[in-house]
């Protein structure tokens, strides 16, 4: 179980998704943004979610493709080329 209560932006989050992993991060904000709907936002201080999602995972293969060609969808908004975009979208008119 991750030990981590605050977190920045997931990069190594995206690296995984981008990877086509199937991801499972804590409850936090900008997390729980990044992932969205494709992967499982689990409470961090809840031990038995963590354990039962783990094992889902590594039990059930077709839920492992699954969540990660969802992983990897969701990866492609945080490309470097769309996250410029979005930042500059509204500072800039192109």
């Amino acid at each position: 179980m991750p030990r981590i209560k605050d977190e920045a932006f997931g990069v190594a989050l995206v690296e995984a998704m981008a990877a086509g992993l199937p991801v499972i991060v804590n409850d936090f904000p900008a997390l729980r943004e990044v992932v969205e709907e494709a992967g499982l936002v689990l409470d961090l201080d809840n031990q038995d979610l963590w354990i039962n999602a783990i094992n889902s995972l590594c039990d059930n293969k077709n839920l492992r493709e699954i969540m990660g060609n969802k992983s990897r969808l969701q990866a492609e908004k945080f490309s470097m080329g769309k996250m410029f975009d979005g930042f500059f979208k509204d500072r800039i008119d192109f």
